[in-house]
């Protein structure tokens, strides 16, 4: 219900699921993040990089599953969409 609100920051290399999701907000929020929006089989179907605090995200209607990353963390991997998200989960 509040994912990483009450965090001041995530470690480098942290990644937070939430599952059975198709939107978030970062209302709140004290640092920026990297979104990645996977569908229900880890298929990554949109990217968002250095989401700041106070915005909103959907990832449409195929989204099932959001990680939200340390800001930096899709152009440091090179997560791209249209991948499966496994490889760079087994990285952190």
């Amino acid at each position: 219900m509040f994912g990483l609100i009450p965090y001041h920051e995530i470690k480098e290399n942290e990644v937070f699921l939430i599952e059975n999701c198709s939107s978030i907000h970062t209302f709140f929020m004290k640092f920026n993040i990297d979104v990645v929006f996977t569908d229900k089989k880890g298929k990554i179907i949109k990217l968002e990089k250095d989401m700041k605090p106070w915005r909103i995200l959907n990832g449409g209607l195929k989204a099932g599953h959001v990680y939200e990353w340390t800001c930096g963390s899709i152009s440091k991997y090179h997560i791209k969409e249209g991948k499966d998200i496994k490889p760079w989960l087994q990285k952190n």
